[in-house]
């Protein structure tokens, strides 16, 4: 993924930014909530996330951390990282860095990543709980396709895709 004025994202992942992303974004009962919140299969232990961000069987990820405060807060994903489903995209954000836009640029740049790859189309889900994202996924350019008939603890599952 390509940097913005105001983020990088970290491919090569080292160590010390996979703990800087745990203490920013997952440590404490408020942002393990937060980044649990709208996800069908919580992590609960660094372990967990270290392994999920770093295996990368099928997919990419990315950390994003910010040029000015040079802080990683939170992730972004392309690809096979949720079985059954292809070609999707993730971003989680930290609650201490939500409400600045930073979903919407790092969305933004990894739209641009999948058409330099030659994608012509990509598909992101969420909860219908998860307001937020829906209006940052619309705002970018995807399309609401419904509800996929899954759903994980009482939440339902809602499509969006994007022609590139």
């Amino acid at each position: 993924m390509r940097n913005t004025e105001r983020l990088i994202f970290i491919y090569d992942k080292t160590e010390n930014d996979l703990n800087e992303l745990w203490q920013n974004c997952f440590a404490g009962q408020d942002n393990l909530n937060h980044m649990n919140s709208y996800v069908p299969f919580p992590i609960a232990q660094q372990w967990q996330l270290n392994g999920f961000l770093t295996t990368e069987n099928g997919y990419r990820s990315w950390l994003v951390k910010r040029i000015s405060e040079q802080d990683i807060i939170g992730f972004a994903i392309h690809g096979n990282f949720f079985p059954g489903l292809s070609n999707n995209i993730g971003f989680n954000i930290g609650i201490n860095y939500t409400r600045n836009g930073y979903a919407t640029e790092t969305l933004k740049a990894l739209i641009e990543y999948i058409r330099g790859v030659g994608l012509d189309e990509t598909f992101g889900h969420c909860f219908e709980t998860n307001f937020a994202s829906i209006k940052t996924m619309e705002n970018c350019g995807l399309i609401n396709l419904g509800r996929t008939g899954r759903q994980f603890n009482h939440n339902y599952e809602l499509k969006f895709k994007i022609q590139l």
